[in-house]
């Protein structure tokens, strides 16, 4: 009879990891999605383009304040269970393969069920690949000695990416679990950032629905600052004598407002879903 691990994973956002401010449903003030995400577990990133609440905040705050479907909020997780035959020491062994992504701050709990082939209740080991200073490794026992719990948890960030292996054999077995571990603490948004951005008023950078402005542009579409607005309305016009604002929106202090519902965007109001690029955040 071919003997094999039975894996079962669920996640636990456990209170004792988390940092002060997080108990209290706070997070701090982060310009980048990267660096919000790697504040803390409770952190999460609003990559809608126009917001009423700081981009970085709790996910109840940021759904509250109109963010709900835009936010990145990863948790890790299971990525895949596989199974192989091994060669160990000269013995057949067989193998379960798991990969686990981990976000700094959130246990994976990983359930181990283990073959019924001897009297005495078997034990966990770590062994052979050296934990990683930053992750965490704990064994408990369940209710059912045949049952076993791994919590595995990273502490921090680490520079670059990069993942590690764990071995974890339990005694008297011709078995071994195999954690592949990952921390995730990079948005993939941040791979779609567009420089001179429509959406930015052509005055600055988008990344994960942020207007970066260039100096001295200021404002959520970097609408603010620059040189002093020309007089009345021209300064509104896409081209003399052209419509104010493109027709799609109103002239205020030498700029352009498009409107609440923020259908259009640019500098002129010239943009909208269908003839600018990265349009209302679309990556």
């Amino acid at each position: 009879m071919e003997l094999r691990l039975s894996v079962l994973l669920s996640v636990l956002l456990l209170g004792l990891v988390c940092p002060n401010w997080a108990h209290k449903g706070r997070c701090p003030h982060k310009q980048t999605c990267d660096k919000c995400i790697q504040a803390g577990p409770e952190c999460a990133w609003c990559t809608q383009l126009d917001i009423t609440v700081p981009r970085c905040n709790t996910e109840d705050k940021l759904v509250k304040g109109g963010c709900d479907g835009h936010i990145y909020n990863p948790k890790g997780g299971l990525r895949s269970i596989t199974n192989e035959s091994r060669t160990q020491a000269d013995q057949p062994v067989q193998a379960t393969l798991v990969q686990l992504a981990l976000r700094p701050g959130v246990v994976q709990s990983v359930l181990v069920t283990l073959p019924k082939v001897q009297e005495k209740t078997p034990e966990l080991t770590l062994e052979t690949s050296p934990v990683p200073e930053h992750v965490n490794i704990t064994f408990n026992d369940t209710a059912n000695p045949w049952i076993k719990q791994v919590n595995v948890e990273a502490t921090r960030c680490t520079h670059g990416n990069g993942s590690w292996t764990v071995t974890i054999t339990p005694t008297g077995y011709a078995l071994l679990l195999e954690l592949q571990l990952t921390v995730e603490c990079a948005c993939e948004c941040t791979k779609g950032r567009q420089e001179n951005s429509p959406a930015c008023g052509g005055r600055g950078s988008l990344e994960c629905g942020r207007c970066a402005c260039s100096a001295p542009y200021t404002g959520g579409r970097c609408q603010k600052g620059g040189p002093e607005p020309t007089p009345g309305d021209e300064g509104c016009r896409p081209a003399p004598g052209g419509p104010v604002c493109s027709g799609r929106g109103t002239c205020e202090d030498g700029y352009c407002n498009c409107g609440p519902a923020r259908r259009y965007t640019g500098v002129y109001c010239q943009c909208s879903d269908f003839d600018c690029p990265l349009a209302n955040s679309r990556y």
